[in-house]
């Protein structure tokens, strides 16, 4: 096959597998929603923003992201400008030594660092790579910042946030050690199948660290308490009884510190499963919208959706590693394929930057599908809490609250209609209100008239 056709050819296996992974791994029975526009049921309005949000509350929305989005993109766009710089620099001209009294003999080469180490080598590589990346668009992550600041959704301090980005860089840090020294020691003992069992190594550290995470990560950044309200405990346990599941643990973490926004999550697998709900949540919500959420995050317990996305990047993890090995050897100038060199002592065909690039290129090949994946998941998650407390009044509450609070665009348009159609990981705000009003018309669940949330939270601009 010709060089140049093996990345494209990897690539269109990498989405078909992604594809393929999607159809066998997406709910069986998704619950429709509403699109914009339409009228679920007799009687009733369309559904538009326009019914459950303020023109002043929509135009704050778009003010803030809109911006916020191109800071965004901005970041994104320097740390590839710092990938493809590193990615694409030539090597230096070989350190030499020459022996006295022997000027006509043919310059002896002096052994590098990475020939001598090269495994190490690696890792530094790899190390030096994320934290460079990471460093060049900070600028732009501290402006971000200061507009969170103004609008009121961001807390804390500078300091604060100055130390979650140092740990955060000790974090990738480590990454790209780990991803360096393991590349260049798979590079060396099989030069074209090296992606093979770098595949599964991609795998099952991805398990380890979904395992992991919420035991030796998670605490580096936030503080969890167990929740300490009994009336709420023993409501949660009912709901968790009627979804057929036992809550290992139900903790509260004091995302107040950072920002005013508003979530809950699952996280872990097996023995360090738990659900999490931010103290903004649990301290700015009441008990009908707490409770709708908890059923919501244990229906991801109940359908495993954790382990799901680890069999989701278990299907499409060997296309996609062939993906970034195809694309890492294109990118890659000749004799920079380093640190060190093969067994037999031939250049290695891949750089430790050129992998780390192709590997983000591969990896945006799935991420449409992935999306998909996990927006029926969390229609599913909706429909499953409706059914579980009867409550879509809570529902819609709740999301027009969370989209004031979290100043999240409930209906995105143009731009930013299609990022969402190909990258958004959840229905959108009116999407979800309007699976709320289905399931109230189809139960014959009497709902008041649609009307937006009036109050601002505290600090909005």
């Amino acid at each position: 096959m010709v060089r140049a056709q093996r990345p494209l050819v990897a690539a269109v296996a990498t989405v078909a597998a992604a594809r393929i992974a999607t159809t066998a791994l997406r709910p069986r029975s998704p619950v429709p929603t509403p699109p914009r526009g339409a009228r679920p049921g007799a009687g009733r309005g369309a559904i538009e923003a326009e019914s459950y949000f303020t023109a002043d509350q929509l135009h704050r929305v778009r003010r803030y992201r809109r911006p916020q989005a191109l800071l965004g993109a901005g970041e994104t766009a320097l740390q590839l400008a710092v990938l493809w710089r590193l990615a694409r620099r030539r090597p230096a001209a070989p350190a030499t030594t020459v022996a006295p009294g022997e000027d006509a003999a043919p310059p002896v080469r002096a052994p590098s660092v990475a020939e001598r180490h090269p495994v190490l080598a690696g890792a530094l590589a790899g190390a030096t790579t994320l934290l460079a990346t990471g460093a060049a668009p900070l600028p732009l992550a501290a402006l971000a910042r200061h507009r969170a600041v103004r609008a009121g959704l961001a807390t804390g301090t500078w300091r604060l946030w100055a130390t979650d980005l140092a740990r955060a860089a000790a974090l990738e840090a480590a990454a790209g050690a780990a991803l360096g020294a393991g590349t260049v020691a798979l590079v060396r003992r099989d030069p074209t199948g090296w992606w093979r069992p770098a595949a599964g190594v991609g795998v099952g550290a991805s398990a380890a660290l979904t395992f992991a995470a919420p035991l030796l990560i998670e605490p580096l950044f936030s503080r969890s308490r167990p929740v300490e309200d009994e009336e709420l405990v023993a409501d949660l346990r009912a709901i968790a009884g009627r979804a057929g599941v036992r809550l290992r643990a139900v903790l509260v973490s004091d995302a107040s510190r950072r920002t005013t926004a508003v979530n809950a999550y699952v996280s872990g697998f097996g023995r360090s499963r738990r659900v999490v709900f931010w103290d903004t949540l649990l301290e700015g919500f009441g008990a009908r919208e707490t409770r709708m959420v908890v059923a919501h995050e244990l229906s991801h317990v109940v359908h495993r959706d954790v382990p799901r996305s680890l069999v989701f990047l278990a299907l499409v993890a060997a296309p996609a590693a062939a993906a970034t090995a195809a694309l890492a050897e294109l990118l890659t100038p000749d004799g920079a394929g380093a640190p060190g060199r093969t067994r037999s002592g031939d250049p290695l065909p891949v750089s430790v930057p050129a992998v780390l690039l192709a590997g983000a290129a591969a990896g945006l090949l799935p991420a449409t599908e992935m999306a998909r994946l996990s927006r029926a998941i969390e229609r599913r998650a909706d429909a499953e809490a409706l059914g579980w407390t009867g409550d879509p009044g809570a529902l819609i509450g709740f999301f027009q609250r969370i989209a004031v609070t979290n100043v999240g665009d409930p209906d995105p348009r143009g731009v930013g209609r299609l990022l969402h159609d190909l990258l958004g990981t959840h229905p959108t705000v009116l999407e979800r209100i309007g699976a709320a009003v289905a399931h109230a018309d189809a139960h014959g669940i009497a709902l008041p008239p649609a009307a937006p949330v009036v109050a601002l939270p505290a600090g909005a601009d």
